[in-house]
């Protein structure tokens, strides 16, 4: 099978969450689509749609038309895209690694089906909601998750989490990442 067109490519990224009206930002988001798919094989990440670029993308889309996940078995590439929604011109959207849909699913298969309240966010979006200068979120390197999981914190660090935030009153886990090693209090929940 042909590789997808360049033109091709963007109207499935722009289907799936990607920002792709310009060449550079195309570019940006067929890298940030081969970083974080996870329905098979590790894609490289070099901006070219190539032989197995292009079969991710036919099969995320198709995932994505059927109303299926789209980026790994039970999440989709929006899940995990910045809640500024491209508010913000330098905001990518979605530029989550790989490993964090990874955590995400591990998480899904302790706790359930669930869905991440933030993952990546753009330096607008994380002033905008007070988060920390130094955010893993910045990095997508974090996952703010639902108190309704129940996750209890060595359940998290077993799942792969390195930073733990949790709510003072319940002990429950409300955001992973994989940071420094640390645990703090999240919130006042």
């Amino acid at each position: 099978m042909a590789n997808v067109t360049r033109g091709q490519a963007a109207t499935m990224l722009t289907a799936l969450g990607w920002r792709t009206n310009t060449s550079a930002r195309l570019t940006q988001a067929i890298r940030d689509f081969q970083g974080i798919w996870n329905l098979g094989k590790a894609l490289k990440v070099d901006g070219i749609v190539g032989p197995a670029t292009s079969e991710a993308l036919r099969l995320s889309y198709a995932r994505h038309k059927a109303g299926k996940a789209d980026i790994s078995a039970h999440f989709r590439a929006r899940e995990f895209q910045c809640k500024c929604f491209g508010r913000y011109s330098g905001c990518r959207r979605i530029w989550t690694p790989r490993k964090v849909v990874q955590l995400a699913e591990r998480i899904r298969k302790a706790r359930g089906p669930w869905s991440p309240v933030s993952a990546s966010r753009c330096s607008g979006h994380n002033a905008a909601v007070g988060g920390a200068s130094r955010s893993q979120h910045l990095t997508a390197l974090a996952l703010d998750v639902p108190s309704s999981l129940r996750l209890s914190i060595s359940q998290a660090r077993a799942l792969g989490a390195t930073g733990v935030g949790y709510g003072s009153r319940t002990k429950r886990v409300l955001h992973v990442d994989f940071g420094p090693s640390r645990s703090w209090v999240y919130g006042n929940s």
